[in-house]
């Protein structure tokens, strides 16, 4: 199949799809689709996140090797980067998954040559926190590495202890605030967990995974995803 050919069939599956779904939208979606795409940006998730109160780590999207070069100086080297939306890449019926990486002096020029790079500065670790949130019902959980990895989908789960976390009121009435932005009935937020224990938002997963979270802490969170479809 030629590749003009394959264009089409994908757009007219899109399309199709889309006409389909639209059917249904005065049903209860966990979460709409036009809200799920909305969602997706991680740069416009860092803005709503800081206007709402969320700390954030200091962040910079640049197309600009001179600004990025300043920003890597300015925090002694210490900055990472992450893909700004696309994570998984489909080759021949394999995958490649980008992560949070360290960024090196030699990587600057290259990292923003052909698109906008995407980097943070080094935030100290102590965990990583999720927070599950059925409707506005936040339930968070901690993850702590047995070693100091770039990004925690690096270790196996058997090397992350995981426990329930008690958050407070004032961090679940922003992260509400940030899913009434995008229309979300549903999220996954990631935050860091510094040593002096200050929350640092990551990103916001409209689709993300929590089934494991029950499975390795107990908490049953299964229960209560089935009470929020029901109200």
């Amino acid at each position: 199949m030629t590749e003009p050919v394959n264009s089409f069939i994908q757009q007219e599956i899109e399309g199709y799809l889309s006409a389909v779904l639209n059917q249904y939208r005065t049903a209860k979606w966990v979460s709409k689709r036009d809200s799920l795409m909305f969602a997706r940006s991680k740069i416009d998730q860092l803005v709503q996140a800081q206007k709402f109160g969320l700390t954030i780590p200091d962040t910079i999207v640049t197309t600009s090797e001179e600004d990025l070069k300043d920003f890597f100086e300015q925090h002694n080297g210490q900055i990472i980067t992450k893909p700004i939306q696309t994570q998984v890449v489909w080759t021949s019926g394999d995958s490649l998954v980008f992560g949070t990486r360290w960024l090196t002096v030699n990587e600057l020029g290259s990292a923003c040559s052909h698109t906008a790079c995407l980097a943070q500065a080094a935030v100290d670790i102590d965990a990583e926190v999720r927070v599950v949130t059925f409707g506005r019902e936040c339930h968070a959980f901690k993850m702590t590495p047995s070693q100091k990895v770039e990004d925690l989908k690096q270790l196996e789960l058997s090397d992350i202890h995981h426990e329930v976390f008690e958050l407070g009121t004032i961090l679940k009435k922003q992260i509400g605030k940030l899913m009434d932005y995008y229309d979300l009935e549903f999220s996954a937020c990631d935050f860091i967990l510094k040593p002096d224990g200050e929350l640092v938002f990551l990103e916001l997963n409209p689709n993300g995974q929590w089934l494991w979270l029950e499975y390795k802490t107990g908490f049953d969170l299964t229960d209560r995803f089935i009470d929020f479809l029901n109200t």
